[in-house]
């Protein structure tokens, strides 16, 4: 299965805003990158010293990419680039000498932080990953936490870092919760493409149309039944919409194994469609939230109808491809879990 770039758009929009304007915040900022803390007396901590310790550092002559390269290289994503590579089971020195001229060329200190103190694809130099560590756009506790991580890493002589260890604010709980969906759609998407290649033209077909209504479905969770209003916002989002995707990825995972669910009668399908009915009643009836970014009658009513959807998708595709599963056990199943999304958003 090819990556659905239309099923994560928002997601991708999300990590290359927010990755792309750490970088071009950094690139921008003084040094130590004080521009996200507001007026304060940075000057006098002691991440502050720490980072003057090392503001002459510089990378080797030979980790910098040609100029001709380097100019070719302002539009790649070292981030993308950098989480990809890492998730090889053995990446070669090119593949990493690739991240690091694209995290070059585009002032990525995030991603040079993590080269140069992880040691991947050069030599490991921590003076020259704590310089860049203090040229990323940070909230005060955030830069302090990742220095003084920092130094703990170079006193051990061992361990690695990542962007996402030392985060503490709302606006980095985006970026990071959008790099670990982009990684989970690689993994999912490599996995569902090995598991549906064998599979008969009609299971493809019906697979290919259930893909698409838990798209709209897990769009409409992130963007219509997750509250919005708090600076970790993009997270939540991130997070509802993924949770969606990793279900339904793990459920073919599971019955692809013979693992199939629990057979369940037209009584308990009838009951549990009973209950969703009373529970999303009185959703309808709950008065419209005063906050901003709030879920709302409308949201849910709107995710509703793609639910629906959703749940038939599910069914005609466990006609064709599980047929020993009566259609009955698949609505009680996901009927069940739609109850308990439901009963969340009651107040």
């Amino acid at each position: 299965m090819k990556i659905d770039h239309t099923l994560l758009k928002t997601v991708f929009l999300v990590s290359c805003s927010l990755m792309g304007s750490l970088a071009t915040s950094a690139e921008a900022a003084p040094y130590p990158n004080t521009s996200a803390m507001g007026v304060g007396q940075a000057e006098t901590t002691a991440w502050y010293a720490a980072c003057m310790k090392v503001a002459k550092a510089a990378p080797p002559p030979a980790d910098l990419p040609a100029p001709a390269a380097a100019s070719a290289l302002q539009q790649c994503k070292a981030a993308d680039l950098y989480y990809d590579t890492s998730s090889m089971s053995a990446p070669r020195p090119d593949d990493w000498r690739q991240v690091r001229h694209c995290a070059l060329a585009t002032s990525n200190s995030e991603v040079l932080m993590m080269l140069y103190q992880n040691g991947q694809g050069v030599t490991k130099a921590p003076p020259l990953a704590m310089k860049y560590a203090c040229s990323i756009t940070a909230a005060p506790a955030e830069m302090a936490g990742r220095v003084e991580h920092l130094q703990k890493l170079a006193a051990s002589g061992e361990g690695k870092i990542d962007l996402c260890d030392d985060i503490t604010s709302g606006y980095m709980m985006g970026v990071c919760s959008a790099i670990d969906a982009r990684q989970k759609n690689r993994v999912r998407s490599q996995a569902s493409g090995k598991a549906t290649a064998a599979w008969p033209a009609a299971a493809q077909a019906s697979w290919q149309k259930l893909e698409a209504a838990t798209a709209k479905f897990a769009d409409a969770r992130a963007a219509k039944e997750t509250d919005l209003g708090g600076t970790a916002r993009a997270a939540m989002s991130i997070a509802a919409r993924t949770a969606e995707l990793e279900l339904l990825a793990q459920d073919v995972k599971q019955y692809e194994t013979g693992k199939l669910p629990s057979a369940m009668t037209q009584a308990q399908a009838q009951a549990l469609d009973k209950q969703l009915n009373v529970i999303y009643g009185k959703l309808m009836k709950q008065p419209r939230p005063d906050d901003a970014g709030a879920v709302d009658k409308d949201g849910i009513r709107d995710t509703q109808r793609l639910w629906l959807k959703y749940r038939d998708a599910w069914i005609d595709f466990g006609a064709v491809h599980y047929p020993s599963v009566t259609s009955h056990t698949w609505a009680a199943m996901l009927t069940a879990r739609r109850n308990a999304q439901l009963e969340a958003l009651q107040h």
